[in-house]
């Protein structure tokens, strides 16, 4: 019911004309027959979700509207579903948006999705023909339509290793994001599933993950440190060059510019860290958020997914855009709060401490849990490495400096 083969007589019965036939290959193939000699064979491999069917009175063959089913709770069906293909890039369209029948153009693939689970369908022989989608209801997977008499069919959950091995970069329907973060999402994934597949358990995968980010950015970080310690000694003396020239802003910006340069100081070197960081956050949220892997992967006790947001204490409706509180993030939120407060230069800042970790808080009461995990253990690392890091000395010209100052 939910695959068609369309020609042009229309509907037609098939009968199975022999029993399954067994390859020199170990695949089995079943071949059916209609009247007027019009065969379908179906060839199946054993453990895998690929199959192949020659019909040779098919002109197109069809992923039928309403195929997948919803595997997960979903708040919005609209979002939940999507028709995809690759032509001269990879593509998608939700089924909102497919009101019309749309030409995808010659492609590759092409396929109806969910968010874990597919069913593509591409030329045997590798070429491209013409596809189609369409959908009258945004809650159901879109009906998806590939011309021509043989087909390839991957009917199975959207795991990268899997479509990449099938080719014809299938591996573009998982989407880890932008171009750029798309290779940080395949490295994160491929080190996750390869390198650290002696952990059964994705928590601690991710944690590991943690741990090993934290030390490749350490460097980083500690001269970060440096360069904030060294902007907290010169503070005197920026004060008094904002007062002096707080009339003249073009001077003022001269003369602090200056004061870095002669002092070897970066005012943006203690946010570099954190600005390197942000396409891994992005990346590792792409991962955790399509990666079929963690679906239903738990961590401990109460924490059963971590491709979900974490919920202790569950509301029963969604309030201020949260479906409950999870401790994961508040525990996040108060490690981001104590670090800020302990390593902040400029007081005039403050605010900043209070309000950050209650936005970041808030945001990630809705992330996957697996993210809210990464981040709390990269802020308790954070916290370690300030305790641990000793702290850089003020240089001599910034003690001259804050001598002139007083």
């Amino acid at each position: 019911p939910w695959f068609e083969a369309v020609g042009q007589a229309g509907p037609v019965e098939f009968e199975c004309g022999c029993p399954a036939a067994v390859v020199a290959s170990g695949d089995v193939e079943i071949t059916m027959t209609a009247e007027g000699g019009r065969e379908r064979t179906y060839t199946f491999h054993p453990g895998s979700y690929v199959f192949e069917i020659t019909d040779t009175g098919a002109d197109a063959f069809t992923v039928t509207q309403g195929a997948i089913p919803a595997t997960e709770t979903v708040t919005d069906p609209s979002r939940y579903f999507s028709a995809a293909w690759f032509a001269e890039k990879s593509r998608s369209k939700k089924p909102g948006s497919l009101d019309e029948e749309l030409a995808l153009g010659r492609v590759l693939w092409a396929a109806a999705r969910s968010r874990y689970f597919t069913v593509l369908m591409m030329p045997c022989d590798g070429s491209r023909r013409d596809g189609y989608a369409f959908s009258s209801d945004p809650a159901q997977s879109p009906r998806v339509t590939l011309e021509g008499g043989d087909i390839r069919v991957y009917a199975g959950p959207v795991d990268y290793g899997r479509l990449h091995a099938l080719g014809s970069r299938t591996d573009n329907l998982v989407d880890f994001g932008w171009p750029v973060i798309r290779w940080i999402g395949k490295l994160i994934y491929l080190f996750i599933t390869t390198v650290l597949s002696f952990a059964s358990n994705w928590g601690v995968r991710i944690v590991i993950l943690s741990v090993v980010m934290k030390l490749a950015l350490m460097p980083l970080s500690i001269h970060s440190s440096r360069s904030m310690k060294r902007m907290q000694s010169m503070q005197p003396l920026v004060i008094e060059l904002q007062k002096k020239y707080a009339n003249d802003p073009m001077r003022q910006r001269q003369e602090l510019s200056k004061l870095y340069k002669e002092n070897g100081v970066n005012p943006l070197g203690g946010c570099l860290p954190l600005i390197l960081q942000m396409p891994i956050f992005f990346a590792l949220y792409r991962v955790l958020e399509n990666s079929v892997n963690l679906r239903g992967a738990g961590f401990v006790l109460w924490i059963t997914d971590l491709s979900r947001p974490e919920i202790l204490i569950p509301f029963g409706t969604s309030i201020l855009g949260m479906p409950g509180i999870g401790l994961l993030p508040v525990l996040m939120g108060v490690a981001m709060f104590y670090q800020q407060k302990t390593s902040m230069t400029d007081p005039s800042q403050k605010s900043m401490a209070y309000i950050m970790p209650v936005m970041m808080t808030w945001f990630f009461m809705k992330f996957p849990a697996g993210l809210s995990l990464y981040w709390f253990v990269n802020n308790i690392l954070s916290i370690a490495e300030q305790k641990l890091v000793p702290k850089a000395k003020a240089v001599p010209a910034v003690q001259a400096v804050e001598r002139r100052a007083k």
